[in-house]
């Protein structure tokens, strides 16, 4: 039997203010990281049209003054929140209405995974 890992673990350095600010954000959509980063895995691996989406995505978001970070004062939820929807925007998608079609025992990655696979197809894993 072989000692191959079977998964593996992604170490990111970023600023503190940005983690805790995408944390928040990311907790309002019912969210973890872990969930956030392997859906994003997931549409690069998924073909052409995940890494449409995540090139749309990473261009604008490098453009944008969101991107610069808000005030220090400002509260992390609302800036979490001012950057999941400001993604929203770029992809074309309604924010507001990401909680619409939600199927009760979904859980978050599922969610999450739902919402990127109707917008850009792909297969669920």
């Amino acid at each position: 039997m072989s000692n191959t890992a079977v998964s593996v673990q992604v170490n990111v350095r970023m600023d503190k203010p940005l983690r805790d600010a995408g944390d928040a954000g990311l907790a309002a959509m019912g969210v973890s990281p872990t969930q956030a980063v392997r859906t994003v895995w997931r549409l690069a691996a998924s073909g052409p049209a995940g890494i449409s989406a995540l090139e749309k995505l990473f261009a604008s978001s490098a453009a944008s003054p969101a991107h610069a970070g808000a005030s220090s004062g400002e509260n992390p939820l609302n800036q979490g929140w001012g950057l999941f929807s400001a993604a929203c925007t770029r992809l074309g998608l309604d924010a507001s209405t990401s909680m619409v079609n939600v199927v009760p025992r979904s859980s978050d990655e599922e969610l999450l995974e739902k919402e990127l696979l109707e917008r850009f197809g792909g297969d669920a894993q």
